[in-house]
């Protein structure tokens, strides 16, 4: 169990190709953070996704070749440690807009999954 403070185990971010099972690791430093997928491309050679710091005074959006999981820091914004839960709520709400951008808008079944989940 690990106590307030101390290090967040860690594990390094991989792509899986179902078809043919092959792993691709995602090059970008994994202590003390955490990993939010937004999307991929919409021709599926990359993947995006948004990395906050344990304490939120740092989010940052990458981009992720899919062959060779080459990660590329797209934008990155930084705030004064622990910031008040509707300040960090409105930065994540922010980084993740950019994310969704950066990644571009969904295809048509990626759309039809987002109904699904949403349940209409």
């Amino acid at each position: 169990m690990v106590r307030a403070g101390e290090r967040l185990p860690t594990a390094a971010p991989y792509l899986i190709d179902i078809l043919s099972r092959k792993l691709v690791k995602i090059d970008v430093p994994v202590d003390d953070r955490i990993l939010l997928l937004v999307g991929w491309s919409t021709d599926g050679s990359a993947v995006c996704f948004v990395q906050f710091s344990r304490d939120l005074s740092w989010a940052g959006v990458y981009r992720a070749d899919a062959e060779t999981g080459e990660a590329r820091l797209l934008f990155e914004d930084r705030t004064p440690p622990t910031p008040p839960e509707d300040v960090a709520l409105r930065r994540a709400e922010r980084v993740f807009r950019a994310a969704q951008t950066a990644a571009g808008p969904p295809d048509k079944r990626q759309r039809r999954a987002i109904r699904k989940l949403r349940g209409y």
